[in-house]
């Protein structure tokens, strides 16, 4: 949906406003992750640990009704601080009115995201579906008429995530109105106070990973160029929205899968497929994004298109990491996930402090990418002291090195035209499977499965033909 709503919001929006929005945005990140953005978190395990309906009701009616106490918080913010909160960021209070918005857009944000976190725990795959789909489908389109004709610029957007993320909070309390009926417990509301604070303490590392170096950058580039950057990461982390798609689901269903019979064998199985799916999108968005970019976006960002590769990469170790302390999870061990996190943090703004002066935006592209790498190695090495699994290490050394290295190529020597490229970039997306199976990437089940998909859809031909004849 982001490369769908570029050719509209590159349009309306100058990269001036883009490098607001990102302030802005990394500001509500900040304030949410303060109070605690990742309450909702709790009603997986509590949920699943509850043995009576009436001890799950509890669990789904505390956690939400806690929502509403934190965005309170946040309403509290933005009523008393705004202009001091703007003059930090912006050095002027000229933007008090857009923090005191986006911080009523947090408050209503708790119950909206612990709703949806219900949702997922109650295991209503198909509503969570339709209720993702549609809020951001409303979002685009509340924010493309607030855009053309009201012409409202950077603001549309504030607004409309104010309006869509409202709706979706009075959405999530009906569905979850049955489950009211049951007490809220205030020891149980602390449990997951504790269970929570330390995923927020990650959450806050995270943020300053992610989006930390907009304010070091603020200090080094204009608004334009931070803006540029804020529409390739944007772009980038198509490869990290993927990984929380499938987190959707994983998540919640490891704790009970991997105490199965063979779960932790499907568990690292899990890992490899999810490497290779996350390896192959970063491939897609180089050889195809990359060159289609010139002809989608405003004039004034074709350039984001140079940082997409590397960004790219990046989150594909981000999420490798990610996975690995799942672990972590599993032994209620959060303490640790907000230690190896604020490790990689505390790197990170070294680098950041140290790259970004000199070598600008690619100093933080560079900065974030040691940072995540340092975090990749300390997640597995501490994990699997943990909890070990015996990961399939020779097909991910095969799987990303491959993947890498076909990026590494396109970039060097992909030609100027557009039509050109995509050739050269369809030949390269086809040819990573084929060197994969070539160099013995399939496990002998795997080529079974894969002999009978391909005989099933021969003989579906083959019938269709013949009747056809």
């Amino acid at each position: 949906m982001s490369f769908l709503t570029i050719p509209v919001y590159t349009r309306f929006l100058t990269p001036a406003d883009y490098g607001t929005l990102e302030l802005l945005d990394l500001t509500s990140f900040l304030v949410g992750v303060l109070i605690g953005t990742n309450f909702g978190q709790a009603i997986f395990y509590y949920y699943a640990a509850g043995n009576t309906d009436a001890e799950r009701g509890r669990a789904i009616s505390t956690v939400f009704f806690g929502s509403f106490l934190l965005g309170g918080i946040s309403g509290a913010i933005g009523a008393f601080l705004p202009a001091a909160i703007s003059t930090a960021i912006f050095g002027t209070t000229g933007y008090a009115t857009y923090i005191r918005l986006v911080c009523v857009t947090l408050a209503v944000s708790f119950p909206a995201e612990v709703g949806l976190s219900c949702i997922r725990a109650l295991n209503r795959h198909r509503t969570y579906s339709i209720v993702s789909v549609t809020r951001l489908l409303a979002g685009v389109a509340v924010n493309i008429v607030l855009l053309s004709v009201f012409k409202m610029g950077f603001v549309a957007m504030l607004w409309g995530s104010l309006v869509v993320t409202a709706g979706t909070a009075l959405y999530a309390a009906c569905f979850c109105a049955p489950w009211f009926r049951y007490n809220v417990d205030s020891l149980l509301f602390v449990a997951m106070l504790k269970y929570s604070w330390p995923v927020n303490l990650s959450a806050l590392a995270i943020l300053i990973l992610d989006l930390g170096d907009r304010y070091v950058l603020k200090r080094t580039v204009s608004l334009s160029e931070l803006g540029i950057y804020g529409l390739a990461y944007k772009l980038s982390m198509i490869v990290f929205a993927v990984s929380l798609v499938f987190n959707q689901f994983w998540k919640p269903r490891m704790f009970t899968l991997t105490s199965q019979p063979g779960g932790e064998r499907i568990y690292v199985r899990v890992f490899t497929y999810y490497i290779f799916a996350l390896t192959f999108i970063c491939l897609g968005l180089t050889v195809f994004l990359c060159p289609v970019l010139k002809i989608v976006v405003g004039r004034n960002f074709v350039s984001a298109g140079v940082y997409i590769p590397a960004i790219a990469l990046i989150y594909l170790v981000r999420s490798a990491a990610d996975y690995l302390r799942n672990a972590l999870y599993l032994k209620k061990r959060t303490g640790k996930d907000a230690q190896i996190t604020w490790l990689g943090c505390a790197v990170c703004i070294v680098a950041y402090l140290t790259l970004i002066p000199r070598m600008r935006l690619w100093g933080a592209i560079i900065a974030t990418g040691l940072s995540y790498g340092v975090m990749l190695m300390v997640s597995f090495w501490q994990a699997q002291m943990i909890q070990y699994f015996h990961f399939e290490m020779r097909r991910l050394f095969l799987i990303v090195g491959t993947g890498t290295g076909l990026i590494v190529l396109f970039v060097w020597f992909h030609p100027d035209g557009m039509y050109s490229s995509l050739i050269l970039g369809l030949a390269m997306a086809l040819l990573y499977p084929i060197t994969l199976f070539s160099l013995g990437g399939l496990e002998p089940d795997e080529a079974q499965v894969l002999r009978q998909s391909l005989s099933w859809v021969r003989n579906w031909f083959v019938a269709k033909r013949k009747h056809a004849e």
